[in-house]
């Protein structure tokens, strides 16, 4: 029972970080210039990302999809996620009437990646099935440091699935290789809540409420586990004291706009005309977050 409560409450201060941490520690990438290949980790020999770039070009003729491939030494101090979604954002890929985008985010140093979706594609390409991607095509040679195998295989079936030719639910499901899956799934729920949360306080000039959700959030907890008083009073004073801390920095970024869902507080560097560059320039295509991340 106490297990349970703590792992609920580790996996509420790990999301509030996750939201925080970008508003206290400002040192972020910059984003590059857009391009069909960006490699600035330099893993990629000239004809490779040649290679690459004329099946992202053809991609876009035949289907008007844009997508896009950006690898980077590291992402820190942002996750790949908000990194990625930061870039997407600001390339602006996809027309702006169909989200039609898609950015492939390599961090060789961190050694993770991740598919970002245009919201009009999320649809054929969703989580799980990005995930699947990743896990299945890109991973296994990228563990034997065969970049451009791994990157071309996953860009193939990435753009076969976009076009609804290829079903990546008939891949096989993969068990999980680090920790609880069941976890894991409860903290994204739980950092999702926590989002819409912020952009609630965001809208909001006083930062009072934060506290006032963040006891209520626990008490609920709390009760839910059924508590002594003494850890459910412990419980409803440190989560009130996050939820104030939240509270605070959306309030304070409450007048800075960056589109989609995790635009209000993972910022920098957004534009809303969007990059070009290399033959092409963003169209103008919303992200919300969608996509699928791995490591190997």
């Amino acid at each position: 029972m106490v297990r349970k409560f703590v792992a609920s409450l580790l996996a509420i201060t790990a999301s509030v970080s996750i939201i925080l941490l970008p508003q206290i520690a400002r040192a972020e990438v910059s984003i590059p210039k857009l391009n069909f290949v960006v490699d600035e980790a330099g893993i990629l020999a000239p004809q490779e990302k040649e290679t690459i770039t004329e099946k992202l070009r053809t991609f876009k003729k035949q289907t008007s999809n844009e997508m896009a491939l950006l690898i980077v030494l590291t992402t820190e101090p942002e996750t790949i996620e908000q990194f990625s979604y930061r870039v997407a954002d600001a390339w602006k890929l996809g027309k702006k009437d169909k989200d039609n985008g898609i950015l492939f985010t390599v961090a060789v140093q961190d050694r993770k990646m991740r598919l970002e979706i245009g919201q009009g594609l999320e649809g054929v390409l969703t989580d799980l099935a990005s995930t699947k991607i990743l896990n299945t095509y890109a991973r296994p040679a990228f563990r034997q440091q065969n970049y451009f195998q791994g990157i071309s295989d996953a860009i193939e079936v990435t753009m076969a699935t976009a076009k609804n030719e290829f079903n990546v639910n008939e891949l096989p499901e993969e068990s999980s290789e680090e920790g609880d899956g069941a976890f894991v799934a409860t903290a994204y729920i739980i950092m999702y809540v926590l989002i819409f949360l912020y952009r609630f306080m965001a809208s909001t000039k006083s930062w009072w409420q934060g506290g006032v959700i963040g006891a209520g959030i626990a008490a609920a907890i709390a009760f839910t586990y059924t508590l002594t008083i003494a850890a459910s009073a412990i419980a409803i004073i440190s989560a009130a004291a996050l939820g104030l801390l939240m509270d605070y920095f959306a309030s304070k970024n409450s007048g800075k706009r960056h589109g989609g869902i995790f635009g209000t507080f993972w910022s920098g560097g957004g534009s809303s005309g969007g990059f070009s560059g290399g033959g092409f320039s963003g169209g103008g295509g919303s992200f919300s977050g969608g996509g699928g991340s791995s490591k190997w």
